[in-house]
């Protein structure tokens, strides 16, 4: 039986963590199905005060394509990101928190470490905030909690819209929820990015 753990780490473990994420940006991957809940039910994009989880761009970009510049199957992004098999099924979607928006989270204190107590988060994360992926150990990935991005004034079709033109929707300077539940305008560019056809 596994039982839920409280990591404590210490200030420098965690500021460089975060450094890598400052360079690099953040990334999310989710399905049709999140996306549309996030904009038509939710009104944001994660769980409110409780956050969205996410890891690097530079660990997301290294995983999720292969040399020659490829997206990679979606079992094998199913097997990265260790959700059920057909999660993206409905669609393959990257929220892209750009370095300058994680640098603005970070200087406002709103960017969080998981552990296994983290609502949400999987009883077997190990301890490096660090996800859990099995005999697959090389898919393990740092993980970080970022803000709820607020979506109460997106409308889905024309997120879809863009995407579809695009590829992308960029949200410039979004406002976030703050840990209290307050709102808050924070400088950087959020993209959701449609991943493969």
């Amino acid at each position: 039986m596994y039982s839920n753990k409280n990591y404590i780490y210490l200030d420098g473990f965690i500021k460089n963590i975060k450094q890598f994420y400052i360079k690099t940006g953040a990334s999310s991957i989710v399905n049709g199905q999140d996306l549309y809940n996030a904009i038509e039910q939710y009104g944001t994009i994660g769980r409110g005060k409780s956050r969205n989880f996410a890891t690097s761009m530079a660990e997301d970009i290294a995983l999720l394509y292969d040399s020659s510049g490829n997206l990679v199957s979606s079992g094998m992004i199913e097997a990265i990101k260790g959700v059920d098999e057909g999660k993206y099924l409905s669609g393959a979607f990257q929220y892209e928190y750009s370095p300058q928006l994680v640098k603005s989270f970070d200087q406002i204190g709103e960017v969080r470490t998981v552990t296994g107590k983290t609502p949400g988060s999987s009883l077997l994360n190990i301890p490096g905030a660090k996800t859990w992926a099995g005999k697959n150990m090389a898919l393990s990935q740092s993980e970080l909690m970022m803000p709820s991005i607020d979506t109460s004034n997106l409308k889905l079709e024309d997120v879809l819209l863009s995407m579809e033109s695009t590829g992308i929707y960029t949200l410039n300077n979004p406002t976030i929820v703050l840990k209290d539940g307050t709102k808050k305008i924070v400088e950087g560019q959020f993209i959701i990015r449609k991943l493969g056809n």
